[in-house]
Parts: C-alpha cells; sequence; structure tokens
C-alpha cells in the first residue's frame, strides 16, 4: 500500500500531532516533505506533498492562510503540517472549515519537534515503500521473463499473471480477438485497466487488467507494463516460429517439385 498521511499518522513516529481539519484527506498519498516559510508558495506546491510551516509569512493574513489551503487542493497536496502556537494561536475557524470543505488535512505538529525530524521519519517510510516497489517490480520482470524463455504459452503466461497480481487478465491479439484470459473478478466494483501491447514501434494486441476494487493496488499498473512486455515478446516468438515454419514448408514444396 502507498504512504498516505493515515499511515503515517497511525505509525506513532509524529508522536502528539493530531488532525484538526480536512479528515476527508487522509488517505491522500504523500510523496515528499517540503518546509513553507514565504507567503507566495503557491506556484512550487507539488502533487503528493506533505507542506509543513509556523505560518509566520502569513501571520497576520487571514486571507492567505485560507489561500494556503486552496493553492494545497488545487495542486493535490497531500496536507499541511503547522505548528501554530508560535506566531498564530489557534487556527482560524475559516480555515478549519475550508480545510475540512477541500478535504485539505491540517496536522497540528508539536512545537519541540524540529523539521528535520520530521522530514527524516516520513521520507523513511516514502523510501521504505519505494524501495518495497522497486524490488516488487525486479522480481515480476525475472518470474515473467523466464515464461518466455521457457517459450511457455500465452495462456500460461495469462495464468501466472493472474495468479501473482490475484486479477482477471485478458490477451487480445492484434485483430481485437482474445488469445489468453485468466483470473476472475467477481465483484461489481469492477477497476479495468489497459495497455497496447508493442513491438517495433507497432501495436501487436492489447492486455487489460480487471481487478475488484477492494483489492486494487498501487503495483497493478506495474503489474501491467510487465504483463504487455511479456506478450509482446511471446507474441513475437509466435510470429517468428510461424514464419518459420511457413518458409519450411515453402521450401519442402520446392524440393519436392525440383525432384530433390
Amino acid at each position: 500500500m502507498s504512504i498516505t498521511i493515515r499511515k503515517i499518522m497511525e505509525s506513532g513516529r509524529l508522536k502528539d500531532a493530531r488532525i484538526v481539519a480536512g479528515a476527508g484527506g487522509m488517505d491522500h498519498i504523500v510523496q515528499s516533505v517540503d518546509v513553507m516559510e514565504v507567503p507566495d508558495i503557491g506556484p512550487w506546491l507539488r502533487e503528493g506533498e506533505l507542506l509543513l510551516t509556523t505560518a509566520y509569512s502569513i501571520r497576520d493574513d487571514l486571507e492567505a492562510q485560507c489561500r494556503l489551503v486552496t493553492s494545497m487542493a488545487e495542486a493535490k497536496g497531500a496536507a499541511i503540517g503547522i505548528k501554530p502556537n508560535r506566531y498564530i494561536g489557534d487556527l482560524p475557524e475559516a480555515m478549519i472549515r475550508l480545510a475540512d470543505e477541500q478535504d485539505m488535512p491540517l496536522i497540528v505538529l508539536p512545537p519541540p519537534t524540529p523539521y528535520i525530524d520530521i522530514i527524516v521519519l516520513v521520507m523513511d517510510l516514502v523510501l521504505s515503500h519505494q524501495k518495497e516497489q522497486l524490488q516488487r517490480s525486479v522480481d515480476l520482470h525475472g518470474q515473467l521473463t523466464k515464461l518466455v524463455l521457457e517459450r511457455r504459452s500465452l495462456q500460461e503466461i495469462a495464468d501466472n499473471i493472474a495468479q501473482l497480481g490475484e486479477c482477471c487478465i485478458t490477451i487480445q491479439d492484434q485483430r481485437g480477438l482474445i488469445v489468453a484470459k485468466a483470473g476472475v473478478c467477481s465483484s461489481d466494483r469492477r477497476i479495468t485497466k489497459a495497455l497496447p501491447v508493442v513491438y517495433d514501434k507497432a501495436q501487436i494486441g492489447l492486455v487489460t487488467l480487471m481487478k475488484d476494487g477492494d483489492k486494487a493496488a498501487e503495483s497493478d499498473a506495474i503489474m501491467l507494463e510487465h504483463a504487455s512486455m511479456v506478450a509482446a515478446l511471446a507474441m513475437f516468438q509466435i510470429q517468428v516460429s510461424a514464419e518459420a515454419s511457413i518458409r519450411l514448408r515453402g521450401d519442402f514444396v520446392f524440393e519436392l517439385l525440383s525432384g530433390k
């Protein structure tokens, strides 16, 4: 699972921190951490960012405080971690109300905790998760590539992908015909993702991954990319074998007719 605000709060690493608004955004994914001490930070905000601030630069500007919440929501930021005690005291009701409306979590941070401690502990979670995802990608690549090297059929490849990804998968050829299908999706809340099968810059098929909504995972995109690549290699193998077979039959007929 991705590192979310909820997971960070439940980890116990942000001791004494508390959510005061925007609880509807607790599942926002955290990708990075930044510190704000200037009022015009809007253009530098990024998706998935946990923004830390004392609000010193906007301490006397209610409009700017509310604008920060709106700007973070527009940038698809993860949350705002704020130390209000020293400069603004209690958070303004208008800011809290806006954060609730826009599902932008406002986290009141304990004053004694240095920013660097928060940055290190949050990025440790994020980087550990990224490491796990990278390792999973490497493992998937190895397992699926092995199937191609063993010259397994498209159906066997689809069976393995469905088992590894706990999903339903279909592989279509260039004409749109289903050449392999595996797995079962039982829920009506089905999530479908598709990716072209490309070889030598030409689309030679389509891989579609379907999964029950309550089982969807971030790694599904990685699975789909590897499935597309392996399907391309397998389809190319099939094409090469078919062309070789045609050439052999042609050579046989030629030799037969020429009396060789």
